[in-house]
């Protein structure tokens, strides 16, 4: 990788995982997956690259000086341009929460990439989807059709209905609507996301 990229990549890396305030230790992780399993560094570029990053977090220059960077350096690569924006996204979901400054950014990060909309929303839901489909004891090698299947029987388990006719506690019934609710939130958002 030439230096200006390296450079530019990682200071790109270090805006979006400060943003927040601080780089988290899921956020920390994501990087360290970057560096070693993604772009497998060896130990003098891995240096080098953690040093690029911790000068980006101090540093002024914008994510948005840094993102037009990097599109000028992969003006004809356009494959480049949507692999960091994954890149971004997958260092905004690694606390599994997408906060209001991550969104505004990676936004911005799509707009000047010019990555399409549908590209980039399909980056998003990639991440996003993964809590949803796990609260439904599922995967993402799960099909749409098999996770409504799922979903049903869940609903079915938990229908408050259900509970009464068992003739079990409140307690237990208080569990089941707030299971039934948090199933069905789930699978609207995968419905939305996966499915029809």
């Amino acid at each position: 990788m030439e230096l200006e990229v390296f450079e530019c990549t990682f200071s790109l890396v270090a805006k979006m995982a400060c943003n927040d305030g601080g780089v988290s230790t899921s956020e920390a992780k994501v990087v360290e997956k970057l560096i070693t399993d993604v772009l497998k560094l060896d130990s003098s570029e891995r240096e080098k690259a953690v040093s690029v990053f911790n000068k980006a977090k101090k540093n002024n220059e914008t994510f948005a000086y840094y993102a037009e960077r990097y599109k000028k350096l992969m003006a004809n690569k356009p494959d480049m341009l949507t692999w960091m924006l994954d890149v971004l996204v997958k260092i905004s979901y690694a606390d599994k929460v997408l906060t209001e400054a991550e969104s505004k950014l990676l936004r911005q990060a799509s707009d000047i990439f010019g990555v399409p909309l549908d590209k980039y929303e399909k980056l998003l839901s990639q991440e996003n989807i993964g809590p949803h489909l796990e609260k439904l004891g599922c995967s993402a090698t799960h099909t749409f059709e098999e996770i409504t299947k799922v979903y049903e029987q869940l609903s079915a388990d938990y229908s408050p209905e259900r509970i009464i006719k068992l003739g079990l506690p409140k307690d237990f019934l208080e569990l089941a609507e707030k299971k039934s609710n948090e199933f069905a939130q789930s699978y609207s958002i995968i419905k939305k996301l996966r499915g029809s």
